[in-house]
């Protein structure tokens, strides 16, 4: 005679989560991933701009990630330099070429051997 088991299973396993036991939480598990960053706001984006800029001779103010005029100006002499869009505002483009930002580009189709 062969019995069913299962039922008594789903019972006992049910009382064990119940008590708090059995099963591990993830919560309880360091994560092997590597904890998330801050995201970067814009104000340490213009701090960073002025320091690359004022590394390359281009400005010469606080680096206080405020975008002052003087930043301003500083940026749209980079970007004429460099033949970007000069209006004189950190967009994609200058972040970019400041290596602010950086952009990871992937081929279409990746063989595998």
């Amino acid at each position: 005679m062969k019995t069913n088991t299962s039922p008594f299973l789903a019972l006992v396993t049910l009382g064990v989560i119940a008590m708090g036991g059995g099963l591990a939480r993830a919560e309880d598990k360091p994560s092997p991933f590597p904890k998330k960053r801050p995201p970067v706001t814009s104000n340490d984006l213009v701090r960073r701009a002025q320091k690359k800029l004022k590394d390359q001779g281009y400005y010469s103010g606080k680096e206080d990630g405020t975008l002052h005029p003087e930043t301003s100006a500083a940026l749209r002499n980079y970007q004429l330099a460099k033949g970007l869009r000069a209006d004189g505002r950190l967009n994609d483009q200058t972040a970019q070429s400041l290596e602010l930002v950086l952009l990871a580009t992937f081929p279409k189709r990746v063989r595998i051997p």
